[in-house]
């Protein structure tokens, strides 16, 4: 699971640079708080 959450937030950072949305990292961090209380 630690392997895959630092993949994930690696992706959150790519796309939130790519989109520059800040809707759209707080809308990734929100699923990645909740992939990790799984």
């Amino acid at each position: 699971l630690e392997v895959g959450a630092l993949v994930f937030e690696n992706y959150i950072q790519r796309e939130t640079l790519k989109r520059c949305s800040r809707r759209f990292a707080n809308f990734a961090t929100i699923i990645f708080k909740l992939l990790l209380k799984r």
